[in-house]
């Protein structure tokens, strides 16, 4: 008998069904055979008692015990069997997806009850199907349709600004504010407000009831009294359900309005005429001369200063809000010698005036004068032996010519180690000049200082231009703009036109002469040719085979003694959506730091497509078979494709499904369907306090995350198959929620952070302690360099803490995204900090362990005997140990421990990392060991590896059963 499918297609007397058999054998084309059943109707359940009418509920009913609806079917069968009955889930049953209504089976009764609050301002109506099926799966279906009636559930409330000004001296009838107020019942019968004032603001003010518009009754005196407290009453039309006292719901508030001052007093000047003697002719501009005040009885006024008459020249400026008067030009005693400022105040609406009296003071200001002053021009890359230039200065404070003229000269700093000038003014050359760019100038400006009274009087500054003659020594470069776009499929043609510059002047430039460089691969030459200026593709380029080229061209100029170099030239192959894309699959994983993350971009819906620049071929479309509550949680661009998780979104794996479709001109309209799987998980900030933490080498994040050809897994899954390996747990319960590129002076590093679920490693240290045991197990897991377990920033830029330095970890919400084609990962923010911390007073020491501090000291709980509630002692029988985070050593002096051994050999104390890190600069521990029963030595290792009788016993730490941990929560 051949293998075939039921299709059943129900009829209204009977229905039909049609069997499909298909040929499994492999050899020749399927063979269909269709056989038509028919079976009686009179088998199909038969509801005997349904509600005649709608059912009307209050939104306030809350009988959960009581039937609501009574539902009565047999089965049609009479073999004694009993219906089955169900609610069906179809569109129509969407408002019952939350089961506000529940369905109770007794025999052949269903009975519809409530199992969730009713809100009609949420759902009017609820549609609920209910299905009954017999043994032999026919079935029968039933609506019952429940409409939910308003009532007055809901309080007023009062929005927006609840503080009003009213201007004094306004008549009444002054519009004062509005108080808004909105309900929340659906329907009007118990919606609609009104506003009233309660208590002596009556007096006042008046409220429009309908408007909630707040208007005056009286006229106001802001001095009398500028602020008056205002109660407003909001009710609806409705008596409540809520207090069932025959009242509608009411909201009370209490505003205030503040009575505000005019202008109505003139300001006036402290003093009528202000005098300032001796104010320097050489004072620089904006220097403080003298600041005048005015007052103004009115509150807060808005003073305005101004300088009305006599402002010469514009000599100076006042401030128009302190009143601070400056120089505003250069003075000069010898055209004036004072000022009578005539200064005004303003308030906006008076007016006064004062009197400045300003002197200016002579001074000898006349500035040496230069009688000798030459231009040069110098060869390139050469130094004359001789002054290139001579400067005669002389000081017109000197009538004689014949007398010292006690002129110093001195060049600024950016040219102290190129030239040097003497007292004379013999400007020499110390270094060759360059003319060319980068570096090079044609023309080179020095600006010399020339000082009388031998570098203590009146300067001047002139300049010297060094115009600096071009040889040929630099070879054209090319300066055409990159990358150049050459699109795929396109026959034999000029790419560009190619373009160089020389740094050389123009005689030992232009023009160019260009080949590809007769040393290029044969892959470019066979590629690419130059024509004069052009250059030529030689083939049909395809993108998917090679994205770009990067093309040697050859540049000679045409100077004396020609130079030639090779400039690379990229060419990058445009794409052509010729290639029809295929279904793709992607998983994206999301870390959401205590459910703070905003809306994400988590990365774009992905196609197996070699193609590459077609997005604007593609439309990204919702696919049907994603469920209305998944579309909610996550947005689409339709154009990009790119996915948006909204802010809020649960803990959870969602399954989302997409068309997208594509149309070019290589290839008729289609699509294509794709699943993406999104994994929300949300991390708490105690997950990331005992997390561990591990630094790659040459690693980015997008390779982290990627499946390479070769490898069965991602190194990120590697890495938590190797800690769960380690820690003798599943790799489900290894969560990475950070993966974060570095760019450090030392080069590129990734930061991974990392916690471990059920297991007893729950704190930082302890984990990262573990692990470090077993970092070679771990690079070799995952395949690349691990530079250390357990991240210390302290390691590098501790040197520069006075005291001691601590590591902080830096946490926030803020998302880093690693986008790849078929994976994303979404992590949170994570960074380990360098913190130096100072020499702590002992008044500011927390107490460990529970302690609190009182009169100057920790009170202690029991078993806790330290001064700062440490535990000052312990027992290990056998191999035990205890594990503490490290010792911030800038407050500890010094370390005291008693023993009392029961072995003669051992290691009592050890400070420091768990494996030897050739990053450290310094001597990385310090031990504590008993050697033969009685000698107890300190050891500081140097030349960095331990003892052996220090790593045997640190080998002991991957069995560890339990820490005590004696110091306060980590950062």
């Amino acid at each position: 008998m051949k293998p075939f499918k039921l299709i059943v297609i129900f009829m209204i007397v009977s229905f039909c069904i049609n069997a499909h058999a298909a040929n499994i054998q492999a050899k020749n084309e399927a063979e269909n055979d269709t056989i038509s059943l028919t079976v009686d109707s009179i088998y199909i359940p038969l509801f005997t008692k349904i509600p005649s009418a709608p059912i009307a509920l209050n939104e306030t009913y809350d009988q959960f015990n009581t039937a609501i609806a009574e539902l009565e079917a047999n089965t049609n069968l009479n073999d004694g069997t009993n219906i089955i009955f169900d609610l069906v889930l179809d569109n129509d049953a969407i408002p019952n997806i939350q089961n506000t209504f529940i369905l109770e089976q007794v025999n052949n009764t269903a009975y519809i009850k409530l199992g969730g609050k009713l809100d009609y301002e949420k759902v009017q109506e609820y549609r609920i199907t209910v299905r009954a099926m017999n043994v032999k799966g026919l079935k029968a279906e039933a609506v019952v349709l429940i409409k939910i009636l308003d009532e007055n559930d809901n309080i007023p409330e009062i929005t927006g600004n609840l503080n009003g000004v009213i201007l004094e001296h306004e008549p009444a009838g002054t519009f004062v504010m509005q108080v808004k107020a909105h309900d929340n019942d659906g329907t009007s019968s118990h919606n609609i407000v009104s506003y009233r004032l309660e208590g002596t603001a009556r007096q006042y003010f008046h409220i429009d009831s309908k408007t909630g518009n707040i208007t005056s009754l009286v006229e106001f005196d802001r001095e009398a009294k500028d602020i008056y407290p205002v109660t407003v009453i909001v009710e609806d039309n409705s008596p409540s359900v809520l207090f069932n006292n025959g009242k509608p719901n009411s909201a009370v508030k209490q505003l205030f309005i503040r009575v505000l001052d005019k202008n109505d007093h003139p300001p006036r000047f402290d003093e009528q005429y202000y005098e300032v003697n001796n104010i320097p002719e050489d004072a620089d501009i904006n220097t403080s001369v003298i600041k005048v005040k005015a007052m103004d009885m009115d509150k807060d006024p808005k003073i305005k200063y101004s300088i009305i008459e006599n402002n010469i020249g514009k000599a100076f400026k006042i401030d128009e809000d302190t009143g601070l008067i400056s120089v505003n030009k250069k003075l000069d005693y010898e055209s004036i010698q004072e000022y009578d400022l005539v200064v005004q105040a303003y308030d906006g609406r008076f007016k006064s005036t004062t009197n400045v009296w300003i002197q200016i003071k002579n001074l000898n200001d006349i500035a040496p004068q230069i009688l000798t002053l030459t231009n040069v021009t110098i060869k390139e890359n050469t130094i004359p032996l001789d002054c290139i230039a001579n400067l005669w200065a002389y000081d017109p404070d000197i009538e004689n010519f014949e007398y010292p003229q006690n002129i110093q000269y001195a060049l600024p700093k950016e040219h102290q180690h190129l030239l040097s000038i003497d007292d004379k003014g013999c400007l020499k050359l110390l270094q060759p000049l360059d003319r060319d760019p980068p570096h090079g100038q044609e023309v080179i400006q020095i600006n010399i200082t020339i000082t009388d009274e031998n570098g203590k009087g009146r300067t001047v500054m002139e300049t010297v231009y060094i115009f600096v003659e071009d040889i040929n020594d630099n070879a054209p470069q090319l300066t055409n703009r990159m990358p150049v776009v050459w699109s795929e499929n396109r026959p034999s043609a000029m790419i560009t036109k190619l373009t160089a510059k020389d740094a050389d002047g123009e005689h030992n430039g232009p023009p160019f002469f260009y080949s590809v460089d007769p040393d290029a691969p044969t892959e470019i030459k066979n590629r690419f040719q130059t024509v004069g200026d052009e250059l030529y593709s030689l083939v049909e380029f395809d993108r998917e085979q090679q994205k770009q080229y990067l093309v040697p061209i050859l540049i000679r100029d045409s100077g004396h003694k020609p130079m030639s170099a090779v400039s690379k030239l990229l060419v990058v192959i445009g794409d052509k959506n010729d290639n029809e894309m295929q279904m793709g699959q992607s998983h994206i994983l999301v870390n959401n730091y205590e459910g703070k993350l905003a809306d994400t971009q988590l990365g774009r819906v992905y196609v197996s497509d070699p193609d590459d620049w077609d997005v604007s071929d593609k439309m990204f479309l919702w696919d049907e078979m994603t469920p209305e509550t998944n579309r909610k949680l996550f947005k689409l661009n339709f154009n990009t494709g790119m996915i948006t998780m909204i802010k809020g979104t649960p803990e959870g794996i969602y399954n989302l499904a997409f068309t997208v479709i594509e149309e070019s001109s290589y290839f008729p309209r289609h699509n294509v369907s794709v699943r993406v799987t999104v994994t929300v998980k949300n991390i708490s900030a105690k997950t990331v306090n005992q997390s561990g933490s591990i630094r790659f080498y040459n690693v980015t994040a997008e390779t982290f995350i990627s499946q390479t050809l070769g490898e069965l897994n991602t190194p990120m899954y590697r890495l938590q198959q190797s800690i769960a390996s380690i820690l003798d747990t599943s790799p489900d319960q290894v969560d990475i929620f950070t993966i974060n590129n570095r760019k450090l002076a030392r080069g590129a590093f990734l930061d991974v952070f990392f916690t471990v679920d059920d297991t007893i490693y729950t704190s930082s240290e302890v984990l990262n302690a573990v692990l470090s045991l077993h970092l070679r197990q771990l690079e070799e897991d995952v395949g690349y360099r691990i530079v250390t377990v357990g991240i210390d920033e302290c390691i590098e830029k501790g040197h520069t803490c006075t005291q001691t330095c601590k590591n902080k970890v830096l946490k926030t919400a803020k998302p880093i995204v690693v986008n790849t084609n078929t994976s994303s990962f979404v992590g949170m923010t994570t960074l380990v900090q360098a913190q130096c911390i100072p020499q702590i007073e002992s008044s500011l020491v927390a107490c460990f362990n529970g302690g609190t501090f009182q009169n100057g000291k920790c009170n202690c709980p029991m078993g806790f005997e330290g001064s700062l509630c440490e535990k000052l002692d312990i027992c290990f029988d056998g191999s035990g140990y205890a594990i503490y985070p490290s010792i911030n050593s800038g407050n500890v002096n010094n370390i005291s421990i008693e023993l009392l051994p029961r072995h003669k050999d051992g290691l009592v104390f050890y400070m420091g990392p768990l494996k030897y890190d050739p990053s450290l600069k310094t001597s990385p521990f310090l031990a504590l060991e008993i050697n033969d029963g009685s000698s107890v030595s300190t050891t500081a290792v140097i030349g960095g590896y331990l003892p052996p009788s220090i790593s045997s016993s640190l080998r002991a730490v991957t069995q560890v059963k339990s820490v005590v941990n004696q110091s306060p929560k980590r950062d």
